[in-house]
This record gives structure tokens, sequence and C-alpha cells, in this order.
């Protein structure tokens, strides 16, 4: 299967954020996202959060199970998974909803 040029650079992008993701804790959906819209704005919201949610799975269940076997609170982190159903529902709504021209707009001026 041969990939177009944009595939290959949104596959890197997506590839530089996982990376920043699981050192730092943080910047997949800021690198991501707004870089992933320039190429093409079919691959934000759907992908982005599909992508993040699968990460931010993948690397709790890692940390569990792996390295620190048991220390991780369920307490603390089940509000959280629950309220990135609809917070991510409600983003996507948003992001649908406003126009493209100002949605690159906003994503350039963030």
């Amino acid at each position: 299967m041969l990939y177009t040029q944009p595939e290959l650079l949104a596959l890197l992008i997506v590839t530089c954020g996982i990376v920043l993701q699981t050192w730092f804790g943080i910047g997949f959906g800021l690198v991501a996202a707004p870089l992933l819209f320039l190429i093409n704005p079919a691959y934000v919201p759907g992908p982005v959060l599909i992508l993040g949610t699968s990460l931010s799975v993948l690397v709790v269940s890692r940390l569990t199970l792996i390295k620190n076997q048991g220390e991780l609170s369920w307490r603390r982190v089940t509000p959280a998974i629950i309220a990135r159903l609809p917070g991510a529902w409600l983003g996507a709504l948003l992001l649908v909803s406003i126009p493209a021209w100002s949605l690159s707009l906003l994503f350039g001026v963030t």
C-alpha cells in the first residue's frame, strides 16, 4: 500500500505527538490537532480524539502493569476518564459547528 506525501506527513506528525505525550505527559493534542488540520481538515476532530483516547489508555495500562504495579489510584483517575467522554463529544460538536475559515484562524492564533 502506497501512501501519499500528505498522509506520510500526517503519520510523522502523529508519531511526534505520541512521543511528546509519552515523554512529557502532554503534547499530542497540542501538536497533532493544529498541524493535521493544516494538512486536511478531515483529520480533526475524529481521528485526533480516537488516537488521543487510545494513547491515554495505553500509557495508563503500561504504567499500571509494568512500571508502578498498583501505584495508580483508580479513585483519582476515574473522574477524568468519565469526564473525557462528554468533553470529547462537546469539543467535537464545537469544532464541527465552527466554519472552517474561523477554525483555521483559531488554530493559527493559538
